[in-house]
Order: C-alpha cells, then structure tokens, then sequence
C-alpha cells in the first residue's frame, strides 16, 4: 500500500491500544486500522483481527479494479457509439442517470 500516515502516530501506542484501533471500523478510517495491523504484525502479535483487516483491504481493494473496469467498459462503448454516428449528424443516447446526450459529428 501507499506510505500510511497513521504509522508514524500509532507507534507509540500500546499492543492492546493497536488492537483496539483495529476493531473499531466506527471510529477509526480504514487506513488507521491497517496500519493498527501493521504495527501488529512488526511486533509479532497473532490475532483474528489482523485477518479480518487484510481480508477488509483484500475487498476493498477488488472493489476498486472492478469499477476501474467497469468504468473502462462503459467509456469503451460509449466511443464506439459515437464513433457510429454519420459525419454532420447528431446521435443521441439516453444515460443511466436519465439524461440525454447529444453528439454532433
């Protein structure tokens, strides 16, 4: 992962604080949790929580490339239909979010 702000912050704080931070998804961002684990983990502490974080970040993760895909999908198909539409014409195309869009080539 990219360099986690809450590394440097949470050094400090106990074992226990960690695994606090790491349990509690209410207050704490993500990013805080995971790098809670981290700092577990560098300290060769085994606990359930530790897994159910990286699995959180595992999803998170898969989420994220699946709607970069989808985005990619949808911009693909969207430039070949327009890219269909006669030279000095106007194409129009309803958007999921119920508006129109008009191209004129």
């Amino acid at each position: 992962m990219i360099e986690n702000q809450f590394i440097e912050k949470f050094k400090s704080k106990s074992v226990t604080e960690l695994e606090s931070i790491a349990m509690d998804s209410g207050s704490f961002v993500f990013e805080a949790r995971y790098a809670a684990i981290t700092l577990l983990k560098s300290r060769n502490y085994q606990s359930k929580i530790i897994d159910e974080v990286e699995k959180e970040a595992e999803n998170l993760e898969k989420a994220k490339s699946l709607k970069t895909e989808n985005i990619n999908n949808r911009n693909r198909q969207l430039i070949t239909r327009i890219r269909l539409i006669p030279i000095k014409e106007t194409g129009k195309y309803k958007l999921e979010n119920g508006n129109e869009l008009q191209v004129k080539r």
